[in-house]
C-alpha cells in the first residue's frame, strides 16, 4: 500500500509525491524496527530477522515502481481515485485499530502523535489546497 501511495502521488504531481514519500518514510522506519523486534522476540536469529526486514522494506520501492509504470499516462480522475483509495485504507487502519486502543487505555503519547498526524494533513491542505 505504501508503494501505491508513493507511485500514485508522483504520477499526480511532484509536490504530492514528495508529501506522500515523506509520510511513508515516517511510517516505514518505526514499522521496520517493530517488525525486527517481533522477529527477534519470536526466536528468529538476528541475521535472518534482518534479512526478512529488508525483504519487507523492499516491497515499498517495488510497489512504487510498479504503480508508477502502471499508472503512467492515466488521467487525473483515475489518479484521484487511487489516492483516495490509498488514503482510505490508512484512515481505516487508524480508526479501526489505533483509536480503539487509545479509548481502552488512554495513551497520551499515542493520542499526541495521532493529533500531530491530523495537524500535518491539515497543514498540507492549507499550504497546497
Amino acid at each position: 500500500m505504501e508503494g501505491l501511495v508513493r507511485g500514485t502521488g508522483f504520477q499526480a504531481g511532484t509536490a504530492i509525491g514528495i508529501i506522500a514519500a515523506f509520510a511513508v518514510i515516517v511510517h516505514e522506519v518505526p514499522e521496520g524496527v517493530f517488525t525486527y523486534g517481533l522477529l527477534i522476540a519470536g526466536g528468529e536469529p538476528e541475521k535472518r530477522a534482518l534479512l526478512i526486514g529488508w525483504i519487507v522494506a523492499l516491497a515499498t520501492p517495488a510497489g512504487t515502481l510498479i504503480t508508477s509504470l502502471a499508472l503512467r499516462g492515466l488521467g487525473g480522475d483515475i489518479l484521484g481515485i487511487m489516492l483516495a483509495f490509498a488514503a482510505g485504507t490508512f484512515i481505516y487502519v487508524g480508526v479501526a485499530d489505533l483509536l480503539p486502543q487509545i479509548h481502552k487505555k488512554p495513551d497520551y503519547k499515542a493520542m499526541a502523535v495521532m493529533l500531530l498526524g491530523v495537524g500535518f494533513v491539515m497543514g498540507v491542505r492549507y499550504l497546497f489546497g
